[in-house]
């Protein structure tokens, strides 16, 4: 009889935790460098709205990261958002007043630091931000799929 309780104990853990796993899409962040993040949370102005859910893979060139965003958050998201690492952690940013809604598995652009970001800005001052950065993520990813 011991056996066969702790068999059923296993398996109501186990649904349990599957259950409970996360429905929330994440979005892939590049960026064109190695990026070293120390805090897995993801703010909008200094407001933590999600988790880093994959740290950078590669130190070598493009960084892809995973992020989550809270599910009351995402009236935040669009094709005009990027994120920024600023003190060790992201920052989700908007270059553009609005933007489409993204796609569950939308590729976002991420910049190392405020400089990065403001050199952008200053490279696409007369044209379409939130277009520009959408064609630096899927340039980067394009990038990153040629080297794997």
């Amino acid at each position: 009889m011991r056996p066969r309780l702790t068999d059923w104990m296993i398996l109501i853990v186990m649904l349990f935790t599957a259950c409970s796993s996360s429905d929330q899409p994440g979005y892939t962040v590049l960026f064109d460098q190695p990026v070293l993040i120390s805090h897995n949370i993801v703010s909008h102005k200094g407001t933590p709205i999600g988790k880093v859910q994959q740290m950078p893979s590669d130190f070598l060139h493009t960084s892809q990261v995973s992020v989550e965003i809270d599910p009351d958050q995402k009236a935040l998201l669009g094709q005009h958002i990027v994120f920024v690492l600023i003190d060790g952690s992201l920052e989700l940013t908007a270059i553009a007043p609005y933007g489409e809604p993204l796609a569950s598995d939308a590729v976002l652009a991420g910049f190392a630091s405020k400089s990065d970001l403001l050199l952008f800005r200053l490279k696409n001052l007369f044209s379409n931000k939130a277009l520009a950065a959408r064609h630096r993520a899927e340039n980067l990813a394009n990038n990153l799929a040629v080297r794997n």
